[in-house]
């Protein structure tokens, strides 16, 4: 392990660790309504209100979350320039480079999820009698736990991932958010507005749709909890997502390691990067295109719907396939200037 820890670098980001600790703990209880949890004596009807509160996290505030692991990460990697350059130099090898700065981050995030796992323990057993009369016992406490610190490392995979393709900070923790939100628009608001003429198109999106986006959507909807599912499902859905954020740093460190010096200075490190881009940018412009188009068909002649949608999905898509390609072709001629 020894090999793997760069000390000198980890020593540069003392400060970080433990201002990061602290930030973090502080997310953590706020996000996870700690003082509530003490103050209150009243803890509601049933076990599913009190898990809600205070043992599991809402969609909305796992976005939270995230947002703060990339501001978190911003810091992490802010020398990402040096070290790559002392890796082409050999002052530094890749392996500790990446693993270093990857424990850092993990190390960060486990710590914060432990100490509120303490504290949330503490309260527990300062009012154990109240919670067990609900059916909440140490079980719902290890297991929010385990899945928070299960769906934090996937969340840092996530985020480090994207702070290897993209220069800016802002742009990266955006970035997969955005690949998500394209996602959530073509497989599910997208198919709408296609016509039924399209009929096989719209019956693919749809089934891609129900296993990437209808799982989603419901969950939003309907605030499902991981935490509120059989132990079966729990202890299921936690290895796979452990499994889930190894794999995403695998994928980081073999991104990582392609990094060089000449790459870091453009806006996004690699070309392929930049088609996503340029793709997600297209999808968006064109799906915009399509809902106003659309809107304005329904307002003007709502009995002809049915054959311009027809014509309006194929003008957007042959729109957008022109704009994809034309500001790849003007990246290619900067690039080649």
């Amino acid at each position: 392990m020894k090999n793997l820890i760069n000390q000198k670098i980890l020593n540069q980001d003392k400060k970080i660790i433990l201002w990061g600790v602290i930030l973090m703990t502080i997310v953590f209880l706020f996000l996870t309504n700690m003082y509530q949890m003490i103050q209150y004596k009243n803890y509601g009807t049933n076990s599913e209100e009190v898990i809600k509160q205070y043992f599991s996290l809402a969609p909305f505030k796992s976005c939270i979350l995230y947002l703060t692991y990339g501001f978190l990460t911003c810091f992490i990697l802010r020398d990402m320039d040096i070290l790559v350059s002392s890796i082409e130099e050999e002052k530094y090898n890749l392996k500790e480079v990446f693993f270093t700065k990857v424990s850092t981050l993990i190390g960060i995030t486990s710590t914060s999820i432990i100490i509120v796992f303490l504290f949330k323990l503490i309260v527990y057993m300062a009012k154990r009698q109240d919670f067990q009369s609900l059916g909440i016992n140490g079980y719902n406490i290890f297991i929010f736990f385990l899945l928070t610190l299960a769906i934090s490392i996937v969340s840092c995979g996530g985020i480090f991932l994207s702070f290897v393709l993209v220069k800016n900070k802002i742009l990266a923790i955006i970035f997969v958010p955005c690949i998500e939100y394209c996602l959530f628009l073509f497989f599910g608001l997208f198919k709408m507005l296609l016509s039924n003429y399209l009929w096989p198109l719209k019956w693919v999106l749809d089934m891609i749709g129900s296993i990437m986006v209808d799982y989603f959507a419901l969950s939003l909807t309907f605030d499902w909890r991981i935490e509120l599912q059989p132990f079966s499902n729990q202890i299921i859905s936690a290895f796979l997502l452990f499994i889930a954020g190894i794999l995403l740093f695998w994928v980081d460190y073999l991104i990582f390691g392609k990094l060089k010096s000449e790459k870091i200075k453009n806006l996004f490190y690699f070309s392929w990067t930049v088609k996503i881009v340029f793709l997600m940018m297209a999808f968006i412009g064109s799906f915009s295109l399509l809902v106003i188009l659309d809107l304005l068909v329904l307002v003007l002649s709502p009995h002809s719907f049915n054959n311009m949608n027809l014509l309006l999905n194929i003008v957007v898509i042959i729109t957008s396939v022109v704009f994809y390609r034309l500001q790849l072709k003007r990246c290619y001629l900067k690039d080649k200037e």
